[in-house]
């Protein structure tokens, strides 16, 4: 986009704001021209054949993430409150739309 190859692009909100709070000249230059319904974000998805038991060792650490003083500064940098638990169900709009864009031919750049 910024390069002039592009005239539109996909960019989350949440790395839009990342942007606009650590390299504000950067996110001056880009316009936010539609908006997709609100999902989860930042999404973090672990391997499918992932230990169980890590997997919930791993869920209950981000859990904590929100009331850990020692992450105080990092929370504030990252834009974070915390984590929450999310049902897949959660993602259906996001897994919705990319099949929407892969039926219309939207698989690959152009």
């Amino acid at each position: 986009l910024l390069a002039g190859q592009a005239d539109v692009g996909p960019l989350d909100s949440y790395a839009h704001d990342l942007l606009r709070r650590h390299e504000p000249q950067l996110a001056a230059r880009l316009r936010v021209i539609a908006s997709t319904p609100l999902t989860p974000i930042p999404a973090l998805v672990g391997a499918a054949g992932m230990d169980p038991d890590v997997a919930e060792r791993l869920r209950a650490a981000l859990l904590e993430v929100g009331s850990a003083p020692a992450l105080a500064e990092a929370r504030t940098s990252l834009l974070l409150r915390g984590f929450a638990r999310v049902e897949p169900s959660g993602y259906h709009a996001g897994l919705l739309a990319a099949a929407q864009a892969d039926a219309l031919g939207y698989t690959q750049l152009a």
